[in-house]
């Protein structure tokens, strides 16, 4: 019960906190309703600061990652989050990159 319950945190949580690109994406071209969205329009609204640098912060700020020199290296919790997402993703099926 306890590892669906995190499982199913895990899962949930970043869409609640962080801004999810897909979801973005369908709310920029529903509101643009009947009309087509441009494919510049959708790049004007991902810049490198929305889609990695806030992230690469929220890596920092969770005490995940730390900065060394000019490189991000992950702590033994980032380590165990990373290892815990690579077990569940096999669980599930998943291959090593993709959503």
């Amino acid at each position: 019960m306890v590892v669906a319950l995190g499982c199913a945190y895990i899962q949930f949580y970043p869409a609640a906190q962080a801004v999810s690109p897909s979801l973005e994406m369908i709310l920029l071209v529903a509101q643009n309703r009947p009309n087509a969205t441009s494919h510049s329009k959708i790049q004007e609204l991902f810049t490198q600061q929305k889609l990695v640098m806030n992230r690469v912060q929220d890596l920092l700020n969770s005490g995940l990652a730390i900065r060394k020199e000019d490189k991000l290296v992950l702590t033994p919790s980032g380590r165990n989050l990373t290892r815990f997402f690579l077990f569940y993703r096999r669980l599930l099926g998943l291959d090593y990159n993709g959503g």
